[in-house]
C-alpha cells in the first residue's frame, strides 16, 4: 500500500470514529510530532525532539557548561582566520 493510499484508509477509519476521548489522543500525538522548527543544518524538529533539545541546554547552563561572550567572540575569530581562504 503506497503513501496515498494509506492516508485515505486512516482517513476514512478517522471519520468513523465517535469516541472524543480517543479523538483527542489522536490530536495529541500528531501534535507531537508536527515539524515546529528546524536545525541549522535544514532537519526538521517534532515537538518532542524540538522540547528535548531545550531541555538538554537547560541542564548544561544549570551544569554551568557555557561560554562567555568573549571566548564565542574568540572562537569566531579563529574560525574566521582558519575559513578566509
Amino acid at each position: 500500500m503506497d503513501v496515498q493510499a494509506y492516508k485515505l484508509n486512516l482517513l476514512q477509519r478517522l471519520l468513523a470514529v465517535e469516541n472524543e476521548s480517543l479523538l483527542r489522543k489522536i490530536d495529541s500525538l500528531l501534535e507531537k510530532e508536527a515539524i515546529v522548527a528546524w536545525t541549522t543544518g535544514g532537519r526538521p524538529l517534532t515537538l518532542t525532539q524540538y522540547n528535548s533539545r531545550l531541555e538538554k541546554g537547560k541542564k548544561q547552563v544549570e551544569a554551568g557548561q557555557t561560554l562567555s561572550t568573549g571566548k564565542v567572540q574568540q572562537k569566531m575569530g579563529e574560525w574566521q582566520e582558519k575559513y578566509k581562504k
